[in-house]
């Protein structure tokens, strides 16, 4: 019987601890060491709209982008390095766009959030690549887009309120239907129903993503809103934002690459064994502060410190 090497039980362990509790306010919170809170300033109609645009063109570019570079093969170790840097170049770029919306207050959202959330796509899919996924097919690019819905808090009577693996499963079950009528219809068809919202199939598809995404943007604006907070700048809470949704990316296209190589059975064990450790040890996740030494600011987002 083969035996997962101690570096990917690690690794497993780690993503355990994330995945589970997702939540960017919830770290941010930890960094700030106060509890963030506050109030809106946009309406919640403008923000469901904005919030479906973003997934839309995102939606546009999952479909019509093929990544062009091929990863040669590596080991995991030196897989996971990689993505690392793959994801701090790409959150560069929301930073960017985070600053930019900043200067207009709650507002800038509407004008921000598409732009961000394409860069934070191409960012995962090429996380996903690094991790061995064939970035070409319509599946995997779905997939990266339904990250969304799994990066986020649970609504109250969201019916995806469930562990990282029940949330994972009820995704990809949606990422399988949407991927059969993209397959199976021209893409200007496709892209006709995505501007149109005709597609009965991607609107549920995006829906159920926005669910979740908008809570997660919620926190980004209300964390923008707090003055310990608000003062950082819109650059810092974009950039914070990705890294988070990039950790996403790292760990639930890590755990497929290790599935991939181990089987789904014993991977899945360790990663519920020690999501039950991590349950019964925590009444809340805790963070390290960042270790600029190896990382910059992505390890700001993670809860454990990727070992040198």
């Amino acid at each position: 019987m083969a035996v997962i090497p101690p570096v990917e039980v690690e690794f497993i362990e780690r993503a355990a601890r994330y995945l589970e509790n997702p939540s960017f306010m919830v770290r941010l919170a930890d960094l700030v060491g106060v509890p963030v809170e506050g109030a809106l300033q946009l309406a919640p109609e403008a923000l469901s709209r904005a919030v479906n645009l973003a997934l839309r063109r995102s939606l546009d570019l999952a479909i019509v982008t093929l990544p062009r570079a091929e990863v040669p093969a590596l080991s995991f170790p030196s897989r996971e390095d990689k993505v690392w840097w793959t994801g701090y170049r790409h959150s560069a770029g929301t930073a960017i766009t985070g600053g930019l919306g900043g200067m207009f207050g709650s507002m800038g959202l509407l004008l921000e959030l598409p732009v961000t959330t394409s860069l934070m796509l191409r960012s995962m899919t090429a996380i996903a690549r690094d991790f061995g996924e064939d970035v070409r097919s319509i599946d995997v690019r779905l997939e990266c887009l339904s990250l969304f819905g799994l990066g986020g808090p649970s609504g109250a009577d969201d019916e995806m309120d469930a562990s990282y693996l029940a949330m994972r499963a009820s995704l990809s079950s949606m990422v399988k239907h949407a991927s059969k009528f993209v397959a199976h219809s021209p893409s200007r068809e496709v892209l006709d129903s995505i501007k149109n919202g005709t597609a009965p199939t991607l609107v549920k598809f995006v829906g159920k993503i926005a669910q979740r995404f908008e809570l997660s943007v919620s926190e980004k604006l209300i964390a923008q809103s707090v003055p310990i907070v608000g003062a950082v700048g819109g650059a810092t809470i974009n950039l914070l934002f990705s890294e988070h949704f990039n950790a996403v990316a790292r760990y639930h296209f890590g755990l497929r690459c290790l599935e991939r190589r181990w089987g789904e059975e014993t991977v899945r064990a360790i990663y519920q064994e020690a999501s039950a450790v991590h349950r019964a040890r925590a009444t809340r996740p805790t963070i390290p502060m960042p270790d600029y030494g190896y990382r910059g600011v992505a390890s700001i987002t993670d809860q454990t410190t990727k070992p040198r």
